[in-house]
């Protein structure tokens, strides 16, 4: 059986979610469930200091087995493993259908979802620059467009040393990388490809960080 629980709060001890005594408390009962043979989800809100940590203390976190960070945008929803002791678990975008609450697509992009706030957003800048040019960019031209982005709209991006291995990581998944004509340099093209496009997608998706 399956319990989900919404609104955790309102079963922990007088609310007190930052209290060490009463999130023990609610975990002693949540695992007294789980010896009957029950699956419990249970969902807690986003710190406001620290998108990555939950709201109240630690022990909600620490004594769960598995955590996730949850994201919805429209019907998508992306699950990031926190900490978890499934093996080879990796994250998950689902696309749920509203009215009838069906899972309509399930995809699994591990490199994508395990990056940072500031690689995710280096990679979603590079796909919308490279989108307008077609027959590439080169490392010079690239960075250009990248960091006048970056200076126009302050969003934070990876520094140029690490820029270049992080796109070698969706080599031939997202990004094609030639060599050109001068001493060291590189071709980087969008693949024209049905993976690519899925991905291309996803990044193309996601909010402004």
């Amino acid at each position: 059986m399956l319990l989900i629980i919404d609104g955790t709060i309102n079963l922990i001890d007088g609310g007190k979610i930052n209290s060490d005594e009463s999130a023990i408390k609610f975990m002693r009962f949540i695992k007294e469930l789980r010896a009957k043979r029950l699956t419990i989800i249970f969902q807690n809100h986003t710190a406001k200091h620290d998108k990555s940590s939950s709201k109240g203390n630690n022990q909600l976190e620490n004594y769960s087995d598995e955590n996730f960070k949850t994201e919805r945008m429209a019907s998508i929803y992306t699950l990031t493993p926190k900490k978890y002791r499934i093996p080879n678990i990796s994250p998950l975008k689902i696309e749920v259908d509203k009215t009838s609450f069906e899972i309509k697509s399930i995809c699994r992009f591990s490199e994508l979802f395990n990056l940072s706030d500031e690689e995710k957003m280096s990679i979603k800048l590079c796909v919308e620059i490279l989108e307008q040019d077609e027959s590439g960019l080169n490392q010079k031209e690239l960075t250009a467009k990248l960091y006048k982005i970056k200076d126009e709209t302050h969003f934070e991006i990876v520094g140029r040393n690490k820029l270049w291995s992080l796109l070698k990581k969706f080599e031939n998944k997202l990004f094609s990388i030639k060599t050109g004509e001068k001493p060291n340099e590189k071709i980087y093209k969008l693949c024209q490809n049905k993976n690519a496009d899925e991905i291309k997608k996803i990044v193309l998706d996601m909010e402004d960080l």
